[in-house]
């Protein structure tokens, strides 16, 4: 059985920390006295890994209106938002390839499909047309009429 835990959420590490781990000037910003002893450039590069993580959706697919945003992080001024990001764009991208074989290699495989039924279609109506003599070799005690 899961415990409410007593305390406060802190966005930079991802977890409930009880009320003693927050000061009054960390608890403003949101983050527990570990994180805020991180400084302002660690905060702003968990921010932004953050604010993409959302944009995603626990997707692997960038949805088509965050990509312009998540486009804007590959000229962002710290080295290490430009990589996750350019990371992030490269993983969409792949997937989205990948999906698009998969999507193709199906349609083949119902083309092929169809492309069978139609031949046992017309494999079946030349057997059966009018006026076509049975083969003797195929006929059963039952088929016979007298």
């Amino acid at each position: 059985m899961l415990r409410a835990v007593p305390g406060r959420y802190c966005w930079s590490c991802d977890r409930p920390r009880p009320n003693e781990r927050f000061s009054r000037r960390s608890g403003l910003r949101g983050v527990c006295r570990d994180c805020y002893r991180l400084g302002p450039a660690e905060l702003g590069v968990r921010q932004a890994v953050r604010t993409i993580d959302r944009a995603l959706r626990h997707s692997v697919f960038i949805p088509r209106r965050q990509r312009a945003m998540i486009d804007g992080f590959r000229t962002h001024a710290d080295p290490r938002i430009r990589a996750y990001a350019g990371e992030v764009i490269a993983q969409d991208a792949a997937a989205r390839a990948e999906d698009a074989r998969l999507r193709h290699d199906d349609e083949l495989a119902f083309e092929a499909m169809a492309a069978a039924e139609q031949a046992f279609e017309a494999m079946a109506a030349a057997e059966h047309a009018p006026g076509a003599i049975p083969d003797p070799a195929d006929w059963d005690d039952d088929d016979i009429p007298f």
